[in-house]
């Protein structure tokens, strides 16, 4: 299960509506609020793919100017990669090419 941690920097009209609606997936935690409009938020997803569609739809919510990463764990997932018990749904080329082996 990755887990990754942002700094979200939020319009300051109505940051408390902002944060209500980042909390409305159980996979999202805020962890404070600034008086400079900045919030720490934690995502513990089920998979990488899962994370980067809650770090989307946070991006995209009204009043988020910035979602910034600053730490990423995946050690589990990357444990089920090599084990071959999962297989990662990308490649490490362009989007036309297939996906890239694993060993």
């Amino acid at each position: 299960m990755p887990i990754a941690s942002f700094i979200m920097t939020l319009d300051r009209h109505d940051p408390e509506q902002i944060i209500r609606n980042c909390q409305c997936d159980s996979e999202v935690e805020v962890h404070g609020l600034d008086n400079a409009g900045q919030a720490v938020l934690v995502i513990d997803a089920a998979s990488s793919r899962r994370l980067e569609e809650l770090a989307t739809r946070l991006h995209q919510l009204d009043g988020v100017l910035s979602l910034v990463p600053v730490y990423l764990n995946a050690e589990d997932e990357i444990a089920r990669i090599e084990s071959g018990e999962l297989r990662p749904e990308f490649s490490f080329g362009r989007k036309s090419e297939k996906p890239a082996p694993l060993s």
